[in-house]
């Protein structure tokens, strides 16, 4: 076996806590939602029922009460751990979730799940074991997927908002900072906790993470959404922070068609045509409404200030992960790519564009490159064909290449390949296993 998969399997044996892989003991000992959706993804070509159960205890997290049923929150916490912040005396989710015992946050991340099912499922050992998870799993993913439509795309015109950056799991990005930026009178509260709770800085260098104004920032926005119950009506209604963003929308296109196919392998057709549906208009509005022909990029869309930002970042090229752009726009795209002095630097693919005055290459989403994000763009490269395919080959080598030299860090110096934030990181190892495997 390959000493790369060898040692990224160790990383997640390490991370694994019972019935939970936590992204990285130092600094993140609970269950994210993406990053154990992606971690499924991996650990299936080694050990396909411990990945099938990693899906299965996200939802043990998902919410059961009043209008938020069917909502899957972005962190369960470990009741074995402490220490991390926000924690569960944050959020206060025993107030409405509905469930006895199981503490989480009150917030979404970007909706992966549906897609990791359904390449989990073609790792299956056996067909009926496939199967088996499919059934268990079909419920709650459909709740999922009608509690986001209904509680963050209310008109149903195809795209969905998220109410707070850490939603699209870019947190600190530069696209959302004009929209941060706005929020003022930050509630005292909100700077307490931060001022006196704040860990990650005592783990990780200051120059690594988000800065103490952010934190205050996120903060306020935590408290003002349990103050009003998750009640996302009234978040759109009168919320600080409401963006459509690309990478989240792209995602969902994608998901979307994954949870058609498991419908439709499960005999529910009229499901299927529904999520196609919802499939399909994401893709036409995503198109109409978030691409900048000028730029030859696709941005997200302020709600409050009725525009795009128009600021280069990864999350532009995540429409390739749902084929979204034709094959016009995805040779666009690709230019920006493979442009030394934007996202084609030595250790690709940087978080922002180096032309951006915001890039830093070792600050969290503000320039590092990540493997996630690197795994979505080579997946979506790999669906056109020709010189897109061709640079996701690069891509994906020297991803490989840069976890080989440095290890499976959070992320990665784009301009020296250096490790970042923390390290022994389960969806890098999750992912190069991926990458590698899919490699052969």
């Amino acid at each position: 076996m390959d000493p790369l998969v060898i040692t990224a399997r160790s990383v997640l044996e390490t991370n694994y806590r019972g019935d939970m892989i936590i992204p990285a003991a130092q600094l993140y000992p609970h269950q994210w939602l993406w990053d154990s959706a992606l971690n499924a993804v991996g650990l299936a070509h080694l050990d396909w029922r411990r990945a099938a159960a990693e899906i299965e205890h996200l939802f043990k997290g998902q919410w059961r009460g009043g209008n938020n049923a069917g909502f899957l929150p972005h962190i369960r916490f470990n009741a074995q751990a402490a220490g991390y912040f926000p924690g569960p005396g944050v959020w206060a989710s025993e107030r409405f979730s509905g469930l006895n015992g199981v503490y989480t946050s009150g917030i979404t991340q970007p909706p992966i799940v549906a897609d990791a099912v359904w390449r989990v499922f073609h790792e299956c050992p056996s067909e009926q074991e496939g199967r088996d998870f499919l059934h268990r799993v079909y419920g709650p993913l459909t709740d999922y997927h009608r509690w986001l439509k209904r509680a963050r795309d209310p008109q149903d015109k195809g795209l969905l908002f998220i109410a707070h950056p850490w939603e699209s799991g870019l947190d600190n990005s530069p696209q959302f900072d004009e929209p941060m930026q706005r929020i003022v009178g930050v509630a005292d509260e909100a700077r307490t906790l931060v001022d006196a709770q704040r860990r990650d800085t005592g783990v990780i260098p200051t120059t690594q993470r988000p800065t103490q104004e952010d934190y205050y920032r996120y903060i306020h926005l935590v408290l003002a959404y349990r103050e009003i119950g998750y009640n996302w009506g009234e978040v759109l209604r009168r919320g600080e922070f409401q963006v459509q963003e690309v990478a989240f929308n792209a995602i969902w296109c994608r998901s979307n068609r994954a949870l058609a196919a498991i419908a439709r392998l499960l005999g529910k057709a009229d499901d299927a045509t529904q999520f196609v549906a919802w499939a399909d208009q994401t893709h036409k509005i995503v198109n109409e409404k978030l691409w900048d022909p000028d730029r030859g990029m696709y941005d997200s869309f302020d709600l409050r200030a009725n525009r795009r930002l128009p600021v280069d970042t990864i999350a532009a090229f995540l429409p390739l992960f749902a084929g979204i752009p034709d094959e016009k726009r995805a040779k666009r795209l690709l230019a920006h790519l493979t442009a030394e002095d934007e996202f084609d630097l030595p250790h690709p693919v940087p978080t922002t564009s180096r032309r951006e005055a915001a890039f830093d290459p070792d600050k969290y989403w503000r320039g590092p490159s990540w493997v996630v994000t690197n795994w979505f763009v080579i997946r979506g490269l790999d669906q056109y064909a020709g010189p897109c395919r061709d640079f996701g080959q690069h891509v994906r080598n020297k991803t490989l290449e840069m976890t080989e030299q440095s290890g499976l860090w959070e992320y990665f110096n784009s301009l020296t390949g250096k490790g970042r934030g923390t390290t022994d990181y389960s969806w890098t190892a999750a992912l190069a296993i991926d990458l590698s495997l899919w490699r052969k």
